[in-house]
């Protein structure tokens, strides 16, 4: 029994000492060293081709059985086996078996070395899943060169493999991506179609004499203004998905940003019929920011907030600081929340609603492409910070930015 250690590396040998049948010139550079395992009963066998691949550089591992071999495999895949066939316990075959068994050593070649040559058993080592079939005597370039075709094969079989997936993969995202296309565009149809018929059908009454244009005007200017807003929100989302986007970031004292923020949001709660309600600390730490990209992601979530409540309902603006924990322990966040008393977003909705043109179908409040929130996540992420959200449908929805607060 071979009681070396199973990853004992010796000293290279030279290829005289190894006797005739082993010289071979040395590899001027292996292009494909490896780690091989040799399983074979026979001490000397396993000596014998221990020092042949250790010479050829490569990193050599024994066993001395099929139940050893699959042993030492599990703890460190080798790149080849060199498998007896005959052997105590565990033969070669079952073996190879067991190896096929196991999802991380199912890929590694297996080559059986035999004194037998009968073409049944060679056939047999092949329909079990042997990549080649070697008989003692042996010359020793050749197995050294077998061993390394088959190293090669299989990373170039491995390195296939991935390159398939990854292909498969790129083919569902263009997929994804057409349809996405086929979708933005009906969307951006509807969207427009229906303020341009507003703007059409008033300049109709208009001129048909049935009201005069300043009856008219309020509807004009409300259906352009819906135009120019989404004109404006696909060309922010444009930007914020260029390579081009990029903040200005410095340190900036959000107190007067906040204010000026509030007082545009409270024009719209008024005509919403919302009350807008704000819960403001004393003081409010210095932040890395872009205002007026930051300005622009806060409008974003307290307008959304507003248009998907009730008139009667409620809309809460709090800011305040959590410090982190966990993987967080040592940050400190300045913390944006707004709360709303909506209808809520279905627990199967909720995953999408930062994605481009994704909308939420099934409320009563008028409907866009969904450009918002997708600008919002861009925009903190630019800033290094997280937006995260809850939703319970009829009861409302909740949005938190975590913006970081720099060491003072």
């Amino acid at each position: 029994m071979d009681s070396r250690p199973p990853n004992h590396i010796h000293p290279i040998r030279s290829p005289e000492s190894l006797g005739p049948a082993l010289e071979v010139p040395r590899p001027r550079a292996p292009h494909f060293p490896g780690h091989v395992l040799v399983v074979d009963d026979n001490e000397a066998n396993r000596a014998l081709l221990e020092g042949l691949f250790e010479f050829a550089g490569y990193q050599v591992t024994l066993a001395s059985s099929g139940e050893e071999a699959l042993e030492r495999a599990l703890a460190s895949p080798p790149d080849a086996v060199l498998m007896d066939i005959q052997m105590p316990g565990m033969g070669g075959f079952n073996a190879c078996r067991a190896f096929a068994a196991e999802g991380a050593l199912g890929g590694i070649p297996i080559l059986f070395i035999s004194a037998h040559s009968n073409a049944q058993e060679k056939v047999l080592a092949f329909e079990i899943g042997g990549k080649d079939y070697i008989t003692k005597p042996f010359q020793a370039a050749e197995v050294v060169a077998r061993v390394a075709h088959h190293i090669r094969a299989a990373q170039l079989e491995a390195l296939l493999t991935r390159r398939n997936v990854e292909l498969e993969e790129a083919a569902s995202r263009i997929q994804e991506l057409d349809h996405a296309k086929a979708s933005i565009t009906a969307m951006l149809v509807h969207d427009l179609r229906s303020p341009l018929q507003a703007v059409t059908l008033s300049i109709d009454t208009v001129a048909s004499g049935l009201s005069p244009f300043a009856n008219m005007l309020p509807r004009i200017n409300e259906a352009l203004g819906r135009i120019d807003k989404l004109v404006t929100e696909m060309l922010e989302l444009s930007r914020a998905q260029s390579a081009e986007f990029s903040l200005n970031l410095q340190p900036v004292d959000l107190e007067h940003p906040v204010e000026e923020v509030l007082r545009v949001a409270e024009s719209q709660a008024k005509a919403a019929r919302v009350s807008l309600l704000a819960d403001l600390p004393e003081s409010i730490p210095l932040v890395n920011a872009d205002i007026s990209k930051l300005d622009r992601a806060l409008l974003n979530l307290i307008g959304n907030a507003l248009k998907y409540t009730p008139p009667g309902g409620t809309v809460h603006f709090a800011i305040d600081t959590l410090e982190g924990e966990g993987v967080d322990q040592g940050l400190r966040w300045l913390r944006f929340t707004v709360t709303d008393s909506g209808p809520g977003i279905p627990p199967d909705l909720l995953p999408f609603i930062f994605d481009p043109f994704r909308q939420v179908q099934n409320t009563s409040a008028a409907q866009g492409v969904g450009l918002g929130l997708s600008i919002v996540k861009r925009i903190v992420a630019a800033h290094h910070g997280r937006i995260q959200s809850q939703s319970q449908v009829g009861v409302g929805t909740t949005f938190r930015v975590l913006l970081p607060i720099p060491e003072s």
